[in-house]
């Protein structure tokens, strides 16, 4: 069984468990949780963290589709204030237990391929973290903020403009 992620154990759902019926989880944390999510992905904060998520299995095949809803605190790439960071975003992915490895096929990029499992779990707040993760921002601005570059003279860019004589 793999290890839980900053989740819990709540969250490790065993593929013996997938057998018998979908399962579906309801994602809540605290702020302890909050802290460490906020840690894993280097960010000041997370305010807020919630969301579903729903796993079926079919033979080797174990679909987890899903909701996050987060309210998070990012620092500003244009002026470094804080900056507020809402995200509500679906996901879904695909796992497998029995993964293909074969390094001469060529690999169709565009394809969905499944993630191996490992172990006899899937980690589902592990999953929900990743896709967190994916949902925020690359470069998160406040807002109105807006960066405007700063202008030089051509001439001062060249490496020997020092030499020039005026």
């Amino acid at each position: 069984m793999p290890d839980a992620s900053e989740l819990g154990a709540a969250y490790v759902v065993s593929l013996e468990r997938l057998e018998a019926d979908p399962m579906a989880l309801s994602i809540e944390t605290t702020p302890d949780q909050r802290a460490a999510i906020a840690q894993r992905l280097r960010i000041p904060g997370v305010d807020a963290l919630e969301g579903e998520a729903r796993l079926q299995k079919s033979g080797p095949l174990v679909r987890v589709e899903g909701r996050i809803k987060a309210s998070l605190k990012r620092q500003c790439v244009v002026t470094l204030e804080p900056a507020r960071e809402e995200i509500e975003a679906p996901f879904e992915t695909l796992l497998t237990t029995d993964p293909v490895e074969s390094e001469e096929e060529e690999l169709d990029l565009d394809a969905d391929v499944p993630e191996p499992i490992e172990g006899d779990a899937v980690d589902a707040g592990d999953l929900f973290i990743q896709y967190l993760a994916l949902a925020m921002a690359e470069h998160p601005r406040k807002d109105g903020a807006e960066f405007e570059p700063v202008l030089t003279k051509p001439e001062a860019l060249s490496p020997f403009s020092v030499l020039k004589s005026d």
